[in-house]
């Protein structure tokens, strides 16, 4: 029973630390890809800037939706069909409005109970420092375009 209550009080602990982006939308998101014409065939590279260029998938043909990673800032669709000329686009990544909520543990209200109101830095900071750090590391932090529409030339 007591080995029971310990797994309860940890499982509720790992729950509440989650980042708020990480909870509200995780660290993977949907976006539609879609070309003119039709039927290009879609490669995800991951393109650093100093470093060597990996493909990521080869999930098939536009229009189709790719679920991608929130985490790689170097995300690049490449698009390409016989008769037309190739075309690359980045996938810009921006700040998630969710991670605003990761600022609750810094509310003074959360003070109320503790034995002194010295220890409310501390457990702000930690508090902080735990949910902003979630949210960055998991990608949840961030966002991808939902829509890539690409019209191909020299078709």
């Amino acid at each position: 029973m007591r080995c029971l209550s310990f797994v309860w009080i940890a499982a509720v602990a790992v729950a509440s630390s989650a980042g708020c982006a990480t909870v509200a939308h995780g660290p993977r998101q949907t976006v539609t890809v879609i070309s003119e014409p039709s039927g290009a065939q879609v490669t995800v590279l991951s393109d650093p800037p100093r470093g060597e260029r990996r493909v990521r998938s080869n999930p098939g043909a536009t229009p189709l939706k790719l679920h991608l990673w929130r985490r790689d800032p170097n995300l690049v669709v490449r698009l390409e069909k016989e008769g037309c000329l190739p075309k690359e686009v980045r996938l810009k990544r921006t700040v998630s409005g969710w991670i605003a909520g990761d600022l609750m543990p810094a509310n003074p209200m959360n003070a109320q109970g503790l034995d002194s109101a010295g220890d409310y830095p501390k457990m702000a900071a930690s508090g902080l420092a735990l949910t902003f750090g979630i949210d960055f590391l998991s990608g949840s932090a961030f966002k991808l375009p939902k829509l890539v529409q690409v019209t191909l030339d020299g078709c």
